[in-house]
């Protein structure tokens, strides 16, 4: 029988003491795992947003740099639309939004740029426009003309950019691009990349659409 006792008292089980113990070190490192990957996912979130900001703004500083570049002297040409101190390019002025900035271009278009309602806006004549996509806000902006007589006329702009809270949608667009035999890899590629689905290809003659 003294055998048998002390076979006993060797296989043991756990005792309700240990079971919490380790019931509690298990939540703690499933706890710590969860914010962890929880960290980690909102930085690459962060990351991508800036990277999509980046992206979508691309362009339209490229539009808007180039308007700027090639724009001329008003002359009272655009007086109907705003003034111009004489033999200045560049003139602000301000509107319930903020401060707008004013010129004519090189096509004889008289243009303010100005922000509303979180959206960059250019206004040509008559016609206005939205410059900036709807997933993006803008704010604060800001222009400082340079001119004088012995330089270049420079333009400093200034905005704040940022991602416009999540809607839970994405703008979803139908397209149809035909492309040599030789980059179908690399198109599809760069459309797979981002989040594109493609639902056909054909064949044309040395290409695919």
């Amino acid at each position: 029988m003294t055998g048998i006792s002390r076979k006993i008292k060797n296989e043991r089980g756990i005792s309700l003491m240990e079971l919490v113990v380790a019931m509690g070190i298990f939540s703690v490192l499933i706890v710590s795992l969860a914010l962890i990957f929880q960290i980690v996912f909102q930085a690459q979130k962060s990351a991508v947003g800036a990277q999509n900001t980046q992206e979508s703004m691309r362009y339209v500083m490229e539009v808007i740099s180039k308007e700027l570049r090639s724009a001329v002297q008003d002359n009272g040409f655009c007086a109907s639309y705003f003034a111009v101190p004489s033999g200045k390019i560049f003139a602000t002025s301000t509107n319930a939004a903020g401060l707008v900035l004013n010129f004519r271009n090189a096509k004889d278009a008289c243009v303010s740029y100005y922000v509303d309602n979180n959206n960059l806006v250019v206004k040509r004549g008559n016609n206005i426009a939205t410059a900036t996509p709807n997933e993006i806000i803008v704010s604060n902006f800001n222009a400082i003309p340079y001119e004088t007589l012995l330089s270049q006329p420079l333009i400093t702009i200034k905005m704040d950019i940022g991602l416009a809270p999540a809607t839970g949608k994405e703008p979803i667009m139908k397209i149809q691009v035909l492309i040599p035999t030789n980059f179908l890899g690399e198109i599809t590629g760069s459309l797979n990349s981002k989040r594109g689905r493609i639902e056909e290809i054909t064949d044309r003659p040395g290409l695919k659409v």
